[in-house]
């Protein structure tokens, strides 16, 4: 236990609140199973009824508690499968099953599993996950090859918890394309098969370290196989470090026994690695005791990470630092002169003081429009897209807002997006496709007046007297803009004077 708690590599599930879920999660994930295994192993009394009572007791308690590990985090839904090792490790060892039992649980859990994967996402689940990862820079294959390096890099930093090894940003760490690229892909993979083998291998000579090894793999299954997250996270070791620190005491004292080995030494060395554990998270605390010295940090041990590199200039730009901000996202646009997020950063500072460049801040606005049409924007691009095609619009660059709105139409619909792109399309000319798009909109908040008001505005030509009844309508019940109520207003007398000429 005290190797588990004290590793800085849980700095991250600990210190870091967003993640603070997962350590949630996690302890109510091992009260579940606590929470099982007595109710499973609590014995027959004289008082047969206070017996099956204190079972069932027991068992409530670990449903309990396994949904509200799946409330803090997804990630919880791979307990049910611990509690299947359980009996096979600890339960059905030995013993002839018979295979109507092992019919029943296979059928059973199946059937969990797909009511858990449906109230998550839905019966098209499969469909789903591919189409999430056109939001990411990696392909379903290069994720799986990936992270095969990354369950290792783990164990590493597990291992040997240096404290210039750890990062919150890992935009560098290298996307296996194959098996052979990079190289240590292919070594990884066979680790993974050797790991496996070793369950096998361990489940006839030391069932306790089988179990180890087998609850590591199976708690990354979630996070670090088929689903698009981000490729690394170092909190995500947070539950299997759990089973992980278990295979390695048991691993060094098996050896112990086997070689004589004295039982002080063993406990010398926890002692020392321990120690040395909680030194190193003393440390890693220190450097999350701020957001800006926490950037900092992050940049010196990971210079190379364009992230840390624009985190640190949008925080110094934050705290009036504009001069000290320049330096950073420079630094971030050598290392990558494509990257939208490093030049959005830089119109921000350069459109403001001290610098109000205009020239540069335009310069740059440009230098993304253009890697748009390039189709060099990522999807994590999407927010800043947004964001500048706004200024675009209010700037009368309506036809370079659309070029922006139609990239993040590739990844996203929302209605929003739907209104700004019918609206840049009123400004153009294009009445017929600001209507399509309009329409669009209405059909997913009919309520919203501003979308009303649009897509009136998008008819006002072609259909007048449908026009003229939206807008009479919102003469009657306006929106609460003052500037929209004003416009309203003008397009009613436009509309009531061109269809009823001798009222007007």
């Amino acid at each position: 236990a005290l190797l588990w708690v004290t590793n800085p590599i849980q700095t991250n599930a600990v210190t870091y609140i967003v993640q603070r879920m997962t350590s949630l999660s996690v302890t109510f994930c091992l009260l579940s199973i606590i929470f099982y295994l007595r109710g499973r192993t609590s014995t027959s009394s004289t008082a047969e009824n206070h017996s099956k009572a204190k079972k069932a007791l027991n068992y409530t308690g670990s449903f309990c508690c396994f949904l509200l590990a799946v409330n803090c985090k997804e990630i919880a839904a791979i307990v049910p499968v611990l509690l299947l090792v359980h009996e096979i490790f600890f339960f059905f060892k030995n013993k002839k099953i018979p295979q109507k039992n092992i019919i029943f649980l296979a059928v059973g859990f199946s059937a969990f599993f797909l009511i858990v994967i449906y109230f998550f996402l839905g019966f098209n689940f499969i469909d789903r996950i591919l189409a999430s990862y056109s939001t990411r820079d990696f392909t379903l294959t290069e994720r799986l090859l990936t992270q095969t390096r990354v369950v290792f890099h783990y164990m590493g930093l597990f291992l040997y918890p240096l404290a210039d090894r750890f990062h919150l940003y890992y935009d560098t760490f290298p996307i296996s394309k194959s098996f052979f690229s990079p190289i240590t892909t292919v070594f990884s993979t066979l680790g993974i098969i050797l790991w496996i083998t070793a369950v096998f291998h361990f489940y006839k000579k030391n069932i306790l370290i089988a179990f180890g090894l087998t609850g590591t793999l199976l708690t990354l299954l979630i996070e670090s196989t088929i689903i698009p997250l981000e490729l690394v996270f170092e909190h995500r070791f947070y539950f299997p470090s759990v089973f992980f620190s278990l295979t390695l005491v048991l691993i060094l004292y098996t050896l112990a026994s086997k070689y004589n080995i004295s039982p002080k030494i063993i406990f010398l060395f926890f002692t020392i690695f321990i120690t040395t554990n909680i030194l190193g998270t003393i440390s890693r605390n220190k450097v999350w005791k701020d957001e800006l010295s926490f950037a900092m940090h992050e940049v010196q041990t990971n210079p190379g990470s364009v992230r840390a590199l624009v985190n640190v200039g949008q925080l110094l730009i934050n705290n009036k630092r504009p001069l000290a901000a320049k330096h950073y996202l420079h630094k971030a646009l050598e290392i990558n002169p494509d990257d939208i997020i490093t030049l959005n950063n830089l119109v921000v500072l350069y459109s403001n003081p001290p610098f109000n460049n205009y020239t540069r801040t335009q310069q740059y606005i440009d230098r993304i429009i253009q890697l748009v049409l390039s189709e060099k924007n990522k999807p994590t691009d999407n927010q800043v897209l947004y964001t500048i095609s706004h200024y675009l619009y209010l700037n009368q660059r309506y036809r370079d807002s659309l070029t922006l709105l139609h990239a993040i139409e590739k990844y996203l619909l929302f209605p929003d997006l739907l209104l700004n792109i019918g609206k840049c399309n009123i400004q153009t000319g294009n009445f017929v496709e600001a209507e399509k798009y309009l329409k669009k909109a209405l059909q997913l908040e009919p309520a919203n007046k501003t979308y009303q008001f649009s897509y009136a505005l998008s008819i006002k030509d072609s259909h007048k007297l449908k026009a003229f009844n939206i807008v009479a309508k919102l003469m009657e019940n306006p929106p609460e803009d003052k500037e929209e109520q004003e416009s309203i207003k003008i397009l009613y007398s436009e509309l009531k004077a061109d269809i009823f000429p001798q009222n007007s």
